[in-house]
């Protein structure tokens, strides 16, 4: 069995490379659902790589075309790790009309937040959820004391929000989405690009 561990900072990645994890994968903040609070993309990936060498690193956060795979190559990684891109694919199973949601967003319109995890009472210390922003995230996004308190009034809203595809766990490179294809078709694009680039 191989170990893939996901980190968030140097650190973190030496710790784990000394615990014998065969895979790291750096996530920057610009990625979607739960990430680190601490580090972008761009400086995390070769920190990461000078840290665990010479165990593989994937570069996660803000990846989601052939210029972001070739950028990650040069900062040492052996390839990406992508969520957001692959859930404007058929296969992905989206909720409501979160697709769309998906395709008419930009990364400035993404908000990285405890709401998520306050109010649906998860404990993920040491990580935001990135989000698009939606009327329930900039309702509540200027009172973060008040979400512990409120969190049983506001989860069903969230929960139905959810189904309804109108609160989508998105990271920044939403932006570079433009069409709905198939996740093969995704593949093959990119790293088509990345090999054009990379020469």
């Amino acid at each position: 069995v191989k170990v893939i561990h996901q980190v968030t900072t140097p650190e973190e990645a030496g710790g784990t490379a000394a615990e014998g994890a065969d895979v790291i994968v750096a996530l920057g903040t610009e990625g979607g659902g739960h990430v680190g609070v601490t580090m972008s993309t761009m400086a995390l990936v070769p920190q990461t790589v000078d840290v665990v060498k010479p165990v593989p690193v994937l570069a996660a956060g803000g990846i989601a075309d052939g210029r972001g795979l070739a950028a990650a190559i040069m900062l040492g990684a052996q390839g990406v790790l992508m969520g957001t891109r692959f859930l404007a694919t058929i296969e992905a199973h989206g909720r409501g009309h979160s697709k769309d949601v998906l395709l008419n967003s930009l990364g400035s319109q993404t908000l990285a937040s405890k709401f998520y995890d306050d109010v649906m009472g998860n404990q993920w210390p040491g990580s935001v959820v990135r989000a698009v922003r939606n009327p329930i995230l900039e309702e509540w996004a200027r009172r973060p004391d008040e979400w512990v308190k409120v969190a049983d009034e506001v989860r069903p809203g969230l929960q139905s929000a959810i189904t309804n595809g109108d609160f989508v766990l998105a990271g920044e490179s939403v932006g570079l989405i433009h069409e709905i294809l198939p996740a093969g078709e995704v593949v093959k694009r990119i790293m088509e690009e990345a090999a054009a680039l990379l020469g």
